[in-house]
């Protein structure tokens, strides 16, 4: 019976943290994410709290955590995931052809510079 009360509570614990963390990056970084990832934080941070009373409700035979509350958290890191990778994506693209365009006027300056000096030893 301990072991079960120090994993709930512990559970418990990691669970209203992953919310106040969630809640806090919400409030503070909010233009920082695109649509996308806060819904995906918002509901992860939702969800997470949801499964807190499933967690004291338990009785044996039946499962920790309600369906439903779980369903929301997952959807939640989904979205999170999925709006980060896409912003990655997004990223390594504009750095790839910012690198390019970089390379392209390089190359123009050093082609400048030799007519230059081809042009004043004539």
């Amino acid at each position: 019976m301990n072991d079960f009360f120090v994993f709930d509570l512990l559970n418990t614990c990691l669970r209203v943290a992953v919310t106040l963390i969630v809640a806090f990056k919400l409030v503070e970084f909010y233009d920082d994410y695109k649509p996308t990832e806060r819904a995906g934080l918002g509901m992860m941070g939702s969800g997470s709290f949801l499964t807190v009373p499933p967690i004291w409700a338990y009785q044996p035979g039946q499962g920790v955590f309600d369906g439903w509350a779980v369903t929301i958290m997952t959807i939640g890191i989904i979205l999170l995931l999925f709006g980060r990778m896409s912003r990655h994506i997004r990223h390594r693209a504009n750095n790839a052809a910012h690198v390019r365009q970089m390379e392209a006027e390089l190359s123009a300056r050093r082609d400048r510079r030799q007519s230059r000096k081809s042009s004043d030893k004539a």
